[in-house]
């Protein structure tokens, strides 16, 4: 397949790469896992298989060959041949077909997964590519180890959430009942969140951090780390976002509310993904 336009953020991404954080190296990996995780599976694919993640404008590309896919996340009008597709559903392509995504419906980051695998670098055991690093980086042709595999029916909808599920840190001294807001300023590495200014703000030593921890910054401001986030921050802690991939889905200048949940309720959540997966997995 070949790339007519490579779109903004368009990049090869999997669950991140493991073990590498102790060199300071980042995991990268998919923002939205969820949705990266629940294409894979629908897919018949191991659930970490690599897919391509894009934003909005998105890639046009061009097949060259034979190739079943699926689109899943973000809603941007897909158009296979000038025809509007479903997201979350198997297409089949011929050599000459053309996908395209024409506007912006909802969410952020949208996945483009294949039957068959992305023949890719690997690089630190992932094909993620870091976007700080640039490596791997993207060829305008990209090869897929084609297969065929047919399914019926449509992966859900992704539901928008207006509270965003968080395990409260030590700093987290107060959860005001007020919306917070999704800053211009966000990207891949954090999501920089405009809102009531917050108190309990302390200097400290700078400790490990990862995906998904929220930080109390000095003018009581929040940023929630994302795939690309650095693997030590001196920032207090003042959570960790259960809900890491809806949030991952709110573009910039959407808002939501906080709500707080225990470390049982969250472990309970993931338990329920797992599954969700397996029985994906098992059609």
């Amino acid at each position: 397949m070949k790339f007519l336009k490579i779109g903004l953020n368009t990049s090869i991404q999997d669950l991140g790469r493991k073990g590498a954080r102790k060199w300071g190296i980042g995991s990268s990996g998919a923002m939205d896992q969820f949705s990266l995780q629940s294409l894979n599976a629908f897919l018949n694919k191991p659930v970490e298989s690599a897919c391509l993640e894009f934003t909005f404008p998105a890639p046009e590309i061009l097949f060259e060959e034979e190739v079943t896919f699926c689109n899943y996340g973000a809603d941007f009008g897909p158009r296979l041949n000038d025809s509007p597709i479903l997201i979350g559903k198997i297409y089949h392509t011929k050599p000459g077909d053309t996908l395209r995504f024409t506007r912006h419906q909802s969410g952020m980051w949208s996945y483009l997964g294949f039957a068959g695998s992305v023949e890719s670098e690997r690089w630190l055991g992932s094909y993620s590519q870091n976007e700080k690093l640039v490596h791997p980086s993207l060829p305008k042709i990209l090869k897929i180890k084609a297969e065929y595999f047919n399914r019926s029916g449509i992966l859900p909808p992704l539901k928008s959430r207006e509270k965003i599920r968080f395990v409260p840190g030590k700093y987290c001294t107060n959860i005001p009942n007020e919306t917070f807001t999704i800053d211009a300023s966000s990207n891949r590495m954090g999501y920089r969140l405009k809102g009531p200014a917050l108190t309990g703000y302390k200097e400290q030593i700078s400790f490990p951090v990862e995906r998904g921890c929220i930080q109390l910054l000095p003018d009581g401001q929040l940023v929630v780390l994302m795939s690309e986030s650095q693997t030590t921050g001196g920032y207090p802690l003042w959570g960790w976002v259960v809900d890491i991939d809806a949030l991952s889905q709110l573009k910039p200048g959407q808002s939501f509310f906080w709500e707080k949940i225990s470390a049982e309720e969250a472990w309970e959540i993931n338990q329920k993904k797992k599954e969700f997966f397996q029985k994906l997995a098992w059609k």
